[in-house]
């Protein structure tokens, strides 16, 4: 299988929640990238689903949190992979300090960071 992540991932194992129409969702979060996240739960998703989803990372220590909107681009027996398609910048720069932190090499999360923002601002 071909990778086609353009951002680092790291392992962050926090709880997190998905609401989907009127339902909220528990879930742990195993891995996170600036584009999304991988959620350990039992309940399904449609793939491809937008409607009422909104991701979010609330950490255990923190009342910091990163609260976005996203799709389901994957569903496995483990769990669900969420892509954010939409983000506040209040939550996208925890997210990125997040990644940054636990990355291992954050040279290039944060080269990562200015092409997004680069190629992000560039297409308004």
């Amino acid at each position: 299988m071909e990778n086609k992540r353009n951002f680092t991932r790291v392992n962050f194992d926090t709880r997190g929640e998905l609401k989907y129409k009127n339902k909220t969702i528990s879930a742990e979060i195993k891995n996170l990238s600036l584009k999304g996240a991988f959620f350990v739960t039992a309940e399904t998703i449609p793939i491809n689903d937008q409607n009422g989803k909104h991701p979010s990372l609330v950490g255990s220590t923190s009342d910091l949190s990163v609260s976005a909107k996203g799709k389901v681009v994957r569903v496995e027996e483990s769990g669900i992979g969420v892509n954010i398609t939409e983000i506040n910048v209040d939550s996208f720069i925890h997210l990125k300090n997040i990644i940054q932190y636990n990355s291992g090499d954050p040279e290039k999360t944060v080269e990562e960071f200015q092409n997004y923002l680069k190629n992000t601002l560039g297409k308004k």
